[in-house]
């Protein structure tokens, strides 16, 4: 059974607010009218810290998550949080049993079944590293993977970069590549030699890394894949162009604060453009 918080907000509740002082109370408030006409399910990862985690209590946390409730909430939408592994969440906006998916990038296989906001924040695609291991593999291009035998891990499904798509269309690459579920698990590999790097956000990785004690012993490679714009992916199939539109307005209209600005820090995106 996957594991579900529900919250539910009205748009008072949310007068005077910004976005760093959205209430994280885990209690549900009834709204006072649902301008989405539906609840929203919006999957939340358990250890993509620090957008996205399961905190000690086991409730949702993270810099998406304030971002997300704030924006609904503005509008009185009716939502619900809901712990997923990536793969089942993509599996979900496709057949339109997930209605949300924060974090992801636009490509032409997701456009066939998936509607995307504007940007809300950007990421950088890259890999960790064990210490050390720099002189290893100094990498150039993404032929340099090759050339050093590298072993890496990623999630299957999930974007990051063009160079890193590119890298996946390569003859044998498949021989370079290692899937791993989530952070902690690509991590675990890294640090027993099973792999030589994990492929995704290194400031995510090395934030998870510094929260269970093993940050002293990875650390960035230099080489990136590259620095992307974040959306929100919406289910064609249970949620309307209309509603992303409206929805849009609203995270427009957040981006352009100092309270936006301070959530993401270097993250922020610095201008909005349409899909």
């Amino acid at each position: 059974m996957r594991t579900v918080w529900h919250i539910v907000l009205g748009a008072w509740l949310l007068v005077g607010a910004q976005i760093g002082g959205v209430a994280t109370a885990q209690t549900a408030y009834p709204a006072q009218a649902d301008s989405c006409g539906q609840t929203l399910t919006v999957r939340v990862a358990e250890t993509y810290f620090p957008f996205s985690v399961k905190n000690a209590n086991g409730d949702p946390s993270g810099t998406d998550i304030k971002f997300i409730r704030q924006i609904l909430s503005s509008m009185g939408c009716r939502f619900e949080f809901v712990f997923m592994p990536w793969k089942r969440a993509l599996h979900g906006i496709e057949n339109g049993e997930l209605d949300v998916l924060p974090s992801a990038s636009i490509t032409p296989e997701r456009e066939e079944f998936a509607r995307f906001s504007h940007p809300y924040r950007n990421e950088v695609s890259g890999m960790v590293i064990r210490k050390g291991d720099i002189g290893r593999f100094p990498l150039q291009t993404v032929d340099d993977i090759f050339l050093y035998n590298m072993k890496l891990g990623y999630v299957r499904g999930a974007y990051r970069g063009a160079l890193f798509a590119a890298f996946l269309e390569m003859p044998g690459a498949d021989k370079q590549l290692i899937e791993v579920s989530k952070a902690e698990h690509g991590l675990n590999l890294l640090l027993n030699g099973r792999i030589d790097g994990v492929v995704g956000s290194p400031a995510i990785t090395l934030a998870y890394a510094d929260q269970v004690g093993f940050a002293d012993q990875i650390m960035a490679h230099p080489f990136k894949f590259g620095v992307d714009p974040i959306h929100l992916m919406y289910s064609k199939k249970s949620v309307s162009k209309e509603l992303v539109g409206r929805i849009d307005v609203a995270l427009d209209a957040a981006v352009k604060t100092q309270a936006y600005k301070a959530l993401y820090g270097i993250d922020a995106v610095t201008e909005m453009s349409g899909n």
